[in-house]
């Protein structure tokens, strides 16, 4: 069985040699390598000077080798990171049981915090309006009576004992809390209002999706360029 040590906080658990993955992967794609330079100089060689459809021609072929070694760039990436992928989705699979299971435990909680506290919070305005009502109640006590029964001089008092049963303390603890977005209906989404706050990122999302749907349209506030597909 494996000696299980515990580490010091600045400990690394995993020591990783990068200036060797960049060595290993320079001499297992030398070959690539040198096709990629070949072809940037060549994409950076070329004479605009007389524009013809020969010159088209060479623009195209360029075009299309470039984009045959940036495919085979990403395959060969894929494949030789592939190793160190599958170690990161070990680590973040060890961790991630045990960060999802919290933060599920993390969420019923904090909606049973909140729940509680309205609870809690509810019952104090009730019971503080009570305790203002029986405070305000006077009682009229007759202290002088006539012959016949009738009042002439009476005092007003305070039922203090009601007053006192009603004003048990009830102890709320503070919670911190911030808003969250649930959820949205877009039919009925005010989506001027959120206009300022719309990202660059989130637009051009929304214009690519647009163009792929209807076409290079126009629409104020945008410029369309060709590019090759």
């Amino acid at each position: 069985m494996p000696t299980l040590r515990f580490r010091r906080d600045n400990d690394a658990l995993f020591n990783i040699n990068h200036n060797e993955i960049k060595r290993a992967l320079s001499d297992a794609n030398a070959p690539l390598v040198l096709k990629a330079n070949q072809l940037i100089e060549n994409a950076l060689s070329i004479n605009y000077d007389e524009i013809n459809n020969e010159k088209l021609v060479e623009v195209k072929n360029i075009i299309n080798d470039v984009k045959d070694v940036l495919k085979e760039l990403s395959r060969t990436r894929i494949k030789d990171g592939k190793p160190l992928t599958s170690a990161v989705n070990v680590v973040k699979e060890f961790f991630g049981q045990y960060e999802n299971n919290l933060k599920s435990s993390l969420e019923v909680l904090s909606s049973k915090a909140i729940e509680i506290h309205e609870t809690l919070t509810a019952q104090v305005n009730a019971n503080n309006l009570t305790n203002e009502v029986v405070i305000n109640e006077e009682h009229e006590h007759s202290l002088g009576n006539t012959n016949n029964g009738a009042s002439i001089i009476s005092a007003t008092t305070q039922n203090n004992e009601e007053a006192q049963d009603q004003g048990e303390i009830i102890v709320v603890e503070d919670i911190n809390h911030k808003w969250a977005v649930e959820s949205f209906n877009r039919d009925v989404l005010d989506f001027e209002t959120l206009r300022v706050f719309f990202t660059d990122h989130a637009i051009k999302n929304a214009l690519n999706a647009h163009l792929r749907e209807h076409g290079p349209d126009a629409i104020n506030g945008v410029n369309y360029k060709k590019i090759l597909d």
